[in-house]
């Protein structure tokens, strides 16, 4: 956003890291909220976390794609994964799949996802989710890094049936995704958006 960046990113995120003590409290919140609590794990120790407090979901971040031991571990666990599939060619998302599905595990949903923040309209491409649906044959969501709702919105014509958009409460807050994440007004309107669309369809 023109600023210097003085910061790694390792250690921007080792910084905002979460323990198991707060991912705890926040899964006993979003239980009290009735709202499905789910995580990122990068490694087998933070997949059993995820498991020991609950989680029905868990999900794999678009640079863990092609960390295959990985996907068969979130496999092993029997619970519905995401796989967000930003920055990946069709064969490597395949050899993801394949590794998922090797483990009897059927409960998977692949996010398309285009990793540039924010990402320009002309490289949102929404008519890939057609394509990982007709090639994966699984259920297909979207990864919205745009600014504002179109994308999302559009996304559900396509037949997005998940939507992941970042979320903050204060645009001018420090750090690298804040500026183009949605508020809580912008976040309501998607919703309402979202459920027009699905209407209209």
């Amino acid at each position: 956003n023109g600023k210097e960046i003085e910061e790694s990113m390792f250690d921007m995120f080792k910084r905002c890291e979460l323990d198991n003590n707060q991912l705890k409290e926040l899964k006993c919140y979003a239980d009290s909220l009735k709202l499905d609590f789910h995580s990122t794990p990068t490694g087998i120790n933070g997949i059993n976390i995820l498991k020991e407090i609950g989680c029905k979901i868990i999900k794999n971040g678009s640079d863990y794609l092609t960390n295959l031991e990985l996907i068969k571990e979130m496999g092993n666990t029997g619970l519905h994964t995401v796989l967000s599939t930003g920055m990946a060619n069709l064969s490597e998302i395949d050899n993801a799949v394949q590794a998922f599905k090797s483990t009897g595990n059927t409960k998977l949903t692949l996010l398309h996802c285009t990793s540039s923040y924010p990402t320009p309209p002309l490289k949102v491409n929404l008519k890939r989710i057609n394509t990982l649906k007709q090639c994966f044959e699984c259920d297909v969501g979207f990864s919205d890094h745009t600014e504002g709702t179109t994308a999302a919105i559009g996304s559900i014509s396509y037949g997005a049936v998940w939507i992941e958009k970042h979320f903050t409460f204060d645009r001018s807050l420090e750090g690298p995704d804040h500026r183009f994440s949605s508020n809580p007004e912008e976040f309501s309107k998607l919703v309402r958006g979202i459920r027009e669309m699905e209407k209209m369809i």
